[in-house]
């Protein structure tokens, strides 16, 4: 039940597409193995209701720069206040 919204910025930078993160693994395929687990996690709270703000992580693009990424995980939540998935 995993949502994300990629925002055009985040896409420019990376010189990706948010069409290419359609059918893969953000935390499997595109974040380093040393943060895998720990981004992992602050997803997963937001599954749970519990938000996270200015959690901060490298990726490498496709060029081979390593950029930090800060990241904020927030819970989307229906009109009836069901977690739907996170942002």
């Amino acid at each position: 039940m995993s949502l994300f919204t990629l925002s055009c910025f985040f896409c420019i930078s990376l010189n990706v597409f948010t069409s290419m993160f359609l059918g893969h693994s953000l935390v499997q395929e595109f974040i380093t193995k040393d943060y895998q687990a720990s981004v992992q996690a602050v997803l997963d709270r937001a599954l749970d209701g519990v938000e996270t703000a200015n959690f901060e992580f490298p990726l490498i693009t496709k060029a081979g720069a390593r950029i930090e990424v800060l990241l904020n995980a927030t819970t989307r939540r229906n009109e009836h206040g069901k977690i739907i998935g996170e942002s």
